[in-house]
Protein backbone atom coordinates (compact mmCIF):
# COMPACT_ATOMS: atom_id res chain seq x y z
CA UNK A 1 0.00 0.00 0.00
CA UNK A 2 3.13 2.32 0.66
CA UNK A 3 4.10 1.93 -2.56
CA UNK A 4 0.98 3.29 -3.79
CA UNK A 5 0.35 6.34 -1.86
CA UNK A 6 4.33 7.29 -3.26
CA UNK A 7 3.54 6.17 -6.92
CA UNK A 8 0.36 9.11 -6.24
CA UNK A 9 2.30 11.65 -4.55
CA UNK A 10 5.51 10.62 -7.70
CA UNK A 11 2.73 11.85 -10.16
CA UNK A 12 1.18 14.51 -8.13
CA UNK A 13 4.27 16.30 -8.19
CA UNK A 14 5.41 15.55 -11.84
CA UNK A 15 1.60 17.21 -12.88
CA UNK A 16 2.63 20.28 -10.95
CA UNK A 17 6.03 20.77 -11.82
CA UNK A 18 5.08 19.95 -15.32
CA UNK A 19 2.36 22.62 -15.87
CA UNK A 20 3.80 25.00 -13.97
CA UNK A 21 6.91 24.99 -16.44
CA UNK A 22 5.44 23.78 -19.01
CA UNK A 23 1.52 24.42 -19.69
CA UNK A 24 0.55 27.57 -17.42
CA UNK A 25 0.02 30.87 -19.13
CA UNK A 26 2.93 33.21 -18.11
CA UNK A 27 1.63 34.70 -14.53
CA UNK A 28 1.32 38.69 -14.14
CA UNK A 29 4.86 39.35 -11.61
CA UNK A 30 6.47 42.38 -10.72
CA UNK A 31 9.25 40.43 -9.39
CA UNK A 32 12.58 40.91 -11.60
CA UNK A 33 14.67 38.00 -11.02
CA UNK A 34 15.31 36.95 -14.42
CA UNK A 35 18.41 38.71 -15.38
CA UNK A 36 21.25 36.85 -14.58
CA UNK A 37 23.92 36.24 -17.60
CA UNK A 38 24.53 38.55 -20.73
CA UNK A 39 21.66 37.78 -22.94
CA UNK A 40 24.08 36.88 -25.86
CA UNK A 41 25.67 33.94 -24.13
CA UNK A 42 24.44 30.08 -23.97
CA UNK A 43 23.72 30.31 -20.70
CA UNK A 44 22.02 33.60 -20.40
CA UNK A 45 19.67 32.77 -23.19
CA UNK A 46 19.17 29.67 -21.42
CA UNK A 47 18.20 30.57 -17.31
CA UNK A 48 17.50 34.90 -18.08
CA UNK A 49 13.84 34.90 -18.14
CA UNK A 50 11.38 37.93 -18.15
CA UNK A 51 8.94 38.50 -15.11
CA UNK A 52 6.08 35.40 -15.01
CA UNK A 53 7.52 33.57 -17.39
CA UNK A 54 9.68 30.47 -17.26
CA UNK A 55 13.35 30.57 -18.70
CA UNK A 56 13.86 27.66 -20.91
CA UNK A 57 16.12 25.99 -18.58
CA UNK A 58 13.32 25.30 -16.61
CA UNK A 59 10.97 24.35 -19.48
CA UNK A 60 13.67 21.86 -20.25
CA UNK A 61 14.37 20.44 -16.67
CA UNK A 62 10.14 20.32 -16.57
CA UNK A 63 10.01 17.84 -19.86
CA UNK A 64 13.16 15.86 -18.25
CA UNK A 65 10.98 15.76 -15.13
CA UNK A 66 8.31 13.58 -16.71
CA UNK A 67 11.02 10.74 -18.12
CA UNK A 68 12.95 10.77 -15.17
CA UNK A 69 8.85 10.27 -13.25
CA UNK A 70 9.04 7.35 -15.27
CA UNK A 71 12.40 5.88 -14.06
CA UNK A 72 11.37 6.52 -9.64
CA UNK A 73 7.75 5.27 -10.45
CA UNK A 74 9.22 1.89 -11.55
CA UNK A 75 11.92 1.86 -9.00
CA UNK A 76 9.03 2.12 -6.29
CA UNK A 77 6.48 -0.44 -8.04
CA UNK A 78 9.36 -2.96 -8.35
CA UNK A 79 10.70 -2.53 -4.35
CA UNK A 80 13.96 -1.32 -5.95
CA UNK A 81 13.33 2.64 -4.61
CA UNK A 82 16.17 2.12 -2.13
CA UNK A 83 18.71 2.25 -4.62
CA UNK A 84 17.48 5.37 -6.00
CA UNK A 85 16.81 7.06 -2.92
CA UNK A 86 19.92 8.97 -2.46
CA UNK A 87 20.12 10.15 -6.33
CA UNK A 88 16.24 11.08 -5.97
CA UNK A 89 17.49 13.39 -3.04
CA UNK A 90 20.28 15.05 -5.17
CA UNK A 91 18.00 15.99 -7.56
CA UNK A 92 15.60 17.31 -5.15
CA UNK A 93 17.76 19.15 -3.66
CA UNK A 94 19.37 20.45 -7.22
CA UNK A 95 15.82 21.19 -8.88
CA UNK A 96 15.24 23.18 -5.25
CA UNK A 97 17.90 25.34 -5.56
CA UNK A 98 17.47 26.21 -8.90
CA UNK A 99 14.32 27.22 -8.43
CA UNK A 100 15.43 30.33 -6.51
CA UNK A 101 16.33 32.07 -9.61
CA UNK A 102 12.41 32.81 -10.65
CA UNK A 103 10.33 33.38 -6.96
CA UNK A 104 7.20 33.41 -8.52
CA UNK A 105 7.48 29.67 -10.07
CA UNK A 106 9.35 28.58 -7.05
CA UNK A 107 6.42 29.13 -5.13
CA UNK A 108 3.95 27.52 -7.32
CA UNK A 109 6.15 24.35 -7.52
CA UNK A 110 6.60 24.22 -3.27
CA UNK A 111 4.17 21.41 -2.91
CA UNK A 112 5.53 19.28 -5.41
CA UNK A 113 8.93 19.48 -3.77
CA UNK A 114 7.01 18.89 -0.24
CA UNK A 115 5.59 15.57 -2.34
CA UNK A 116 8.77 14.37 -3.05
CA UNK A 117 10.43 14.93 -0.27
CA UNK A 118 7.54 12.80 1.25
CA UNK A 119 8.51 9.94 -0.75
CA UNK A 120 11.75 10.33 0.05
CA UNK A 121 11.16 10.09 3.61
CA UNK A 122 8.26 7.60 3.71
CA UNK A 123 8.94 3.59 4.42
CA UNK A 124 9.46 1.24 2.01
CA UNK A 125 7.19 -1.07 1.72
CA UNK A 126 6.43 -3.75 -0.84
CA UNK A 127 3.40 -3.68 -3.20
CA UNK A 128 3.89 -7.77 -3.64
CA UNK A 129 4.73 -9.71 -0.96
Amino acid sequence: MMNYIKITLVVLSTYIIFYYTNLAKPCKSNINDGNYLNEESFLGNLINHKPGYVCPLGVILGKLLVFISFIQIYYIYNNKYRTIKFTNFILLAFGYSVSFMNKRLQKNILIAFLLQMLVIVLPDKSIRK
